[in-house]
């Protein structure tokens, strides 16, 4: 189960995945514990451990990945979706698209 696209994204992908079973990078104990770490230690180390924490979970994905972006802003070129998971997957499962609104 992928994210991209904040906090709305965020909250359709958790309902989904609770709903089919599955787990997003934020629902693991290594998501858990980065929730809590990223606040007390600066934002670009938060950033390179989110980024390592997204390699390897998406690293670990078979067959179809869920992805969740928000339609209405579109992907940030400086994402960890689009600079470290998508080029992870892109060859590797079968990615589907849920567009969310605001």
């Amino acid at each position: 189960m992928r994210l991209g696209g904040g906090n709305t994204a965020k909250s359709a992908a958790v309902a989904f995945a609770r709903a089919n079973g599955m787990k997003t990078l934020d629902m693991t104990i290594k998501g858990r514990l980065l929730q809590v770490l990223e606040k007390y230690i600066p934002e670009k180390l938060a950033n390179k451990l989110w980024e390592k924490a997204s390699s390897s979970f998406a690293k670990g994905a078979e067959g179809t990945a869920n992805v969740f972006h928000n339609a209405t802003d579109g992907v940030r070129l400086e994402s960890v979706w689009r600079n470290v998971e998508y080029p992870v997957l892109k060859d590797n499962v079968n990615l589907i698209y849920h567009d969310v609104f605001r």
